[in-house]
């Protein structure tokens, strides 16, 4: 573990590189089925900015009503974006490809 001093004494390209490994240890866990009751809602795993607003990759935590063990599910695409002054959200679902589902989505609209 890094003490304080040493996180202080880090450079920000030794920091985005533990922060990425320790984003890829809680997703590597999450999808072996070790999920933290501390965490609620969705995690985004990728996030790639896309037309005019953002495409997130989420996993989320379901826990039961009865009392069981939390569950991971997805991963599931979402596009966030601004409309009229408020933050929308768009859910595109499970896919290879969430720029075309996206599209298309959208020209259904």
């Amino acid at each position: 573990m890094l003490t304080d001093s040493k996180l202080r004494r880090a450079t920000r390209g030794e920091l985005t590189a533990l922060r990425s490994r320790i984003f890829g240890e809680l997703a590597r866990r999450d999808v072996e089925g070790e999920p933290s009751e501390a965490i609620t809602g969705p995690m985004v795993v990728e996030s790639r900015p896309h037309a005019d607003g953002l495409l997130l990759l989420e996993r989320r935590i379901f826990t039961p009503k009865t009392g069981g063990p939390p569950k991971v599910r997805g991963p599931y695409w979402t596009f966030r974006f601004n409309k009229d002054g408020k933050r929308r959200s768009l859910y595109i679902g499970k896919t290879d490809n969430p720029e075309a589902a996206l599209e298309e989505k959208r020209s259904r609209r």
